[in-house]
């Protein structure tokens, strides 16, 4: 992927029917979301596997979920230790993440999680055209 563009990533889940999914995706980068629609329309159909473009919205409940930060560390986050309250604007909505403890120390790391959650619950493709700011708040 990185040899197409440097932003342009992939994940891969498996589905309940046992085909493969492919998601593409931009990484964040507006600019990369063309070649990744381009990129969708011109893969050849597999038997078995799904081209896809972007990290798609996931069920998340109160139980922990494991989050793979950008230093390579792994946290886990129970659903019910962070809310979030929403500032809706003209064209975006900003968003406070509210986690039970959060030291100054702890505010990109937070930052992180919340970031996590937000496009894991909206999906990317949501995420980059809908959400403005993230804040951790306390």
């Amino acid at each position: 992927m990185g040899d197409l563009h440097p932003a342009l990533s992939c994940e891969v889940n498996i589905a309940d029917d046992g085909a493969y999914r492919f998601y593409l995706s931009p990484s964040g980068d507006f600019e990369v979301m063309p070649l990744v629609r381009r990129v969708v329309d011109l893969a050849p159909s597999v038997e078995g596997c799904e081209i896809l473009a972007f990290k798609p919205p996931h069920e998340i409940n109160s139980d922990a979920i494991s989050i793979r930060l950008s230093n390579g560390s792994v946290t886990s986050v129970n659903g019910g230790e962070v809310f979030f309250t929403l500032f809706p604007g003209p064209l975006r909505v900003d968003i406070i993440a509210h986690f039970e403890s959060v030291t100054d120390d702890d505010l990109f790391r937070y930052g992180e999680i919340a970031d996590s959650l937000i496009e894991r619950t909206l999906g990317e493709l949501e995420v980059m055209i809908g959400v403005g700011h993230v804040h951790v708040g306390d």
